[in-house]
């Protein structure tokens, strides 16, 4: 079977892609593999899924933690 590939050689169009996000930045990305750390900052504390609403519930998570950590700031 000739499979095609994307620019790097490496990842097949048929690769599922992974749905990132940051717990740390907020940052939501795709990778084809799973990532080692967020592109924007560089965490390790990433959300990895395959599923929206397995995401919509980790921003939630990540949107209330970022409330909560905020408000203990400023008390």
């Amino acid at each position: 079977m000739n499979e095609k590939y994307y620019s790097d050689g490496v990842t097949k169009y048929s690769d599922p892609f992974h749905k990132n996000l940051c717990m740390n930045c907020g940052h939501e990305y795709w990778t084809a593999m799973i990532s080692d750390g967020c592109t924007r900052c560089g965490s390790k504390n990433i959300f990895h899924t395959f599923d929206d609403e397995e995401l919509e519930k980790a921003k939630l998570q990540y949107l209330t933690y970022k409330k909560g950590s905020k408000r203990t700031e400023v008390e």
